[in-house]
Formats: C-alpha cells, structure tokens, sequence
C-alpha cells in the first residue's frame, strides 16, 4: 500500500505481452505457470493419475491429509472439497506461495465465487478467512476463486471445468454414486482437466486489506458504529448503509 492509494494486482493472460501497472511497475506475464511457480526448468508438471500431486512445496500437506482437516472443518467430505483442495492446491502453487496456512500467511488474499463446500475447502489449504480480512466472498455463483498476493502483485483465477463432471462419468461409469464417482475422479484427474487459469487483474482498497485501521465512525441515524470505511455520506451526513437504503433485513 503506497499513500493509501488502490492496491492493484495484475497480470496479464497466460500469453500476453508486458504490461505496465498504474504505478508504473512492470507485470511480467508468464507463458505457461511453471515460472509463475518457480519451478526448475524441465519439472513435469503433469499430474500422473493416483499419483498425487508431482509438485509440492515442501510446507504443503498431500492431499489425503487436506481432505482430513477439510472434513473436521466442513462435516463431510464430498466432491466439491476435494475440488476446492485442489482448487486452492493449484493456486497457490501458480503463485509460488510455498506455506500459506504459515509463513506467508500474511501475503495471500482470496476472493471466492460461491458458498458452497469447495469454498470451505479452499480455507482450509489457503489460510484465508473471513474474520482475517483475507477471504473475500463475491456471490457469482461460480465454481472459482482468485488469488492474489499480496507481495509480488500478481493475481491467478482459478475456474471449475463445466467438462469435469462428465470426465468423472467417463473415468468410473461403474460407480453409480455421483458423489462418490467424482470423488475418486476429482482425486485422480489432473489440473488442466479440472480447471481453467486466467492470469487477472484485482484493485483492492486498503480499507478492504488486512490489518486495516481507521477511525470507527458512528451512524447520525441508528447510532452504530461502523468499521472500514463503510459509511456512507448524504448531504454531509454519516449513515451506515442500512439507514441509507441497502439493508438486507428489515426491521420487526
């Protein structure tokens, strides 16, 4: 953060030229995620299918040991944790953010797309939580999550494949679970089969980082406090956003 202005994490498509960011810094996009990575020339960074994945960082758990913690922190296991393990599995390694649960817990911000089970999962790898100012939900609707770090000033989205459920049909047709059939197939299919990548772009605020402080202001109408810059001024007045018309409840 440079004299409170917008934080901005860039990066280009995975092919594209150089680009410049508003700062006047320079975003290398990368051609391919094995330099994103840091990864030493020649690693095959193919999935062998059972195998695990071929390249973890040494502070990284194997995915058996994610699905455990998953599992306490969730409830249950199914499919679309092991997504979100492998979701997050994928973006951080793209980022080269070797212990983001530890060490570099304070580099690592992740906007998710949906509140479902994948997005549990993607804490559990990631670190990130809400009450940490590091996970932030846009409700889209969709299988995704972007991560950005907070050091390099580079962003990865990461997206489900719509294919991927029908791969799992194709792999396992005798499993007659849908849970269980994609599952196993989630586990065994490699990343490129399970998700798409787009190096992006996201402007974060600095009331929106963590660690955030600013004077908390109080609302002129209801008299609550509010934190993070999230009032809302009318003709010189402080309001919340409820008394300013974008309450989500209403009052009994």
């Amino acid at each position: 953060m440079v004299g409170g202005t917008r934080r901005d994490f860039a990066q280009g498509q995975t092919r594209a030229r150089h680009e410049d960011s508003p700062k006047g810094g320079e975003f290398r996009a990368w051609h391919g995620f094995a330099k994103a990575a840091n990864f030493e020339p020649g690693t095959d960074l193919r999935r062998t299918r059972g195998s695990g994945f071929c390249a973890t960082f040494n502070n990284m758990l194997p995915l058996p040991d994610y699905e455990e913690l998953a599992k306490q922190a969730h409830g249950h296991l199914c499919a679309g944790q092991i997504l979100g393990l492998r979701m997050a599995l994928y973006g951080v390694h793209l980022l080269g953010i070797e212990d983001p649960a530890g060490a570099d817990r304070k580099r690592l911000v992740t906007f998710v797309e949906i509140d479902r089970c994948a997005t549990d999962a993607i804490s559990v790898v990631t670190g990130c939580r809400l009450g940490k100012r590091a996970l932030k939900f846009r409700d889209f609707g969709k299988v995704a999550a972007t991560f950005c770090d907070l050091r390099d000033g580079r962003a990865v989205r990461v997206v489900a494949r719509e294919s991927s459920k029908q791969r799992a049909r194709e792999l396992y047709p005798e499993i007659e679970n849908k849970n269980q059939q994609q599952m196993r197939a989630y586990r065994e299919m490699s990343d490129g089969e399970l998700f798409d990548v787009q190096w992006v772009r996201v402007q974060i605020g600095p009331e929106d980082l963590p660690g955030y402080k600013a004077p908390r202001v109080v609302c002129a109408q209801c008299g609550e406090g509010i934190n993070f810059r999230r009032e809302v001024m009318r003709d010189g007045i402080v309001l919340c956003r409820a008394c300013a018309g974008e309450s989500y409840y209403q009052a009994l």
